[in-house]
């Protein structure tokens, strides 16, 4: 039980500090993208081709993680959409195309 505080403390550090170089060093829409990849992987369900994330996150939400404005998340969320990178299901789930959206990020990097 002892050792397992540190690793977390360690991991926990180590994802503050991504999080840090991120906002310095990539631009908004590498940083949502990478935001939904994350947290596509940490809470999603795979699907066979997707991610289904079912906590409902506002733009608002988003853009707090992100560190930009709502009206920037809004924009390139319309964009991920009419690109495929994500879409909505009918019951207002958030589908994340994971290799579609990461070869995107990569392209625009």
């Amino acid at each position: 039980m002892h050792l397992v505080v540190p690793r977390l403390t360690g991991e926990a550090r180590a994802d503050q500090q991504q999080v840090i170089a991120n906002l310095v060093t990539v631009d908004s829409e590498q940083r949502l993208g990478k935001t939904l990849l994350q947290l596509a992987r940490t809470m999603g369900k795979k699907d066979p081709r997707s991610i289904r994330i079912e906590l409902k996150i506002s733009h608002e939400e988003l853009s707090e993680m992100v560190g930009t404005t709502r009206p920037r998340i809004s924009m390139f969320m319309q964009r991920f959409r009419n690109l495929g990178l994500i879409e909505m299901s009918t019951e207002h789930f958030l589908i994340i195309k994971e290799n579609k959206l990461t070869a995107y990020l990569a392209q625009i990097a």
